[in-house]
């Protein structure tokens, strides 16, 4: 299936302390970034409150079998921890700097148990594991709206400081994990370029004067939902207010659909980071 045949967008933002997903259906009317409606989801299991973030964290067996991941992964492992019924158990957090080739050991995840922190193999097995898990929540969520797996193109958010070998390790541990082998059906996103897209494209401060309007020019391709659902999906928990330089497309940029302007009116609300309920427009015709 080509990229052009795709229905659904998901992005998966992969983050050292959260990961969340976010998808949107390819429409019309999601074409245009002020109509385009983003799918977030916020129930991760072990979690009180709802929140568009899981923890980046997993509780596995030596034989290799997850026990539970997210915040339910450390709640578990805490509990082990006070009972002393930590045998036979590992636990790992935040062990995505594991995989940048040359990292230091300041850069490796937060271990218990069986797992060894220095082992990059096994941390290699546990973020295929932990993707698995996000994976096949995103797809559960996207089968209830009648598409399959095979009409899903996927995004997964990667750090900027990570080399061409660092992304072919994750490509590499992502498809392991039952994400598409097909380079066109699995992107990456670099993080800073879809936090300063999101900037672009949500500045509340565009005109100045009150109910003003004014057009945002994008003038790359990232204004399509293929991009700027990856760049909802970073900023649901790193919303900033700093200045977003230039930067050169990436690959996943370049690929996205013809380049559209969108109205944003001049308001000093922050855009809002809550999941919206799926509506009938989501489902497939």
């Amino acid at each position: 299936m080509g990229s052009d045949e795709a229905k659904v967008v998901a992005a998966v933002d992969f983050g050292t302390h959260g990961t969340g997903f976010a998808w949107t259906v390819r429409t019309p009317l999601n074409d245009d970034p002020l109509t385009r409606r983003v799918q977030f989801f916020t129930r991760f299991p072990g979690r009180q409150l709802d929140s568009a973030k899981n923890l980046t964290a997993i509780l596995v067996t030596d034989d290799g079998d997850t026990v539970a991941w997210g915040h339910e992964a450390r709640a578990r492992w805490v509990e082990a921890l006070a009972k002393r019924e930590t045998e036979g158990l590992g636990y790992a957090y935040a062990f995505k700097t594991a995989l940048k080739s040359g990292g230091s050991m300041a850069d490796l995840p937060i271990t218990g148990g069986f797992v060894d922190r220095c082992d990059r193999g096994l941390i290699r097995e546990l973020v295929t594991a932990y993707l698995k898990e996000i994976r096949e929540l995103a797809t559960a969520e996207i089968k209830r709206m009648t598409y399959t797996e095979r009409e899903v193109r996927w995004c997964i958010t990667v750090p900027a400081i990570w080399d061409d070998e660092d992304k072919a390790v994750l490509r590499r541990l992502a498809v392991d994990a039952g994400f598409p082998g097909d380079p066109e059906r699995l992107l990456l996103a670099i993080e800073p370029e879809a936090a300063a897209l999101y900037c672009h494209l949500r500045m509340p401060d565009a005109a100045s004067g009150p109910h003003r309007r004014a057009r945002l020019p994008c003038t790359s391709t990232a204004s399509g939902p293929w991009w700027s659902t990856a760049a909802a999906a970073r900023s649901t928990s790193r919303r900033t207010s700093r200045t977003a330089t230039p930067v050169r497309p990436s690959r996943c940029a370049r690929s996205a659909s013809p380049p559209v302007g969108g109205w944003v009116r001049n308001t000093s609300t922050r855009p809002s980071s809550t999941r919206r309920s799926a509506t009938a427009s989501d489902r497939r015709p």
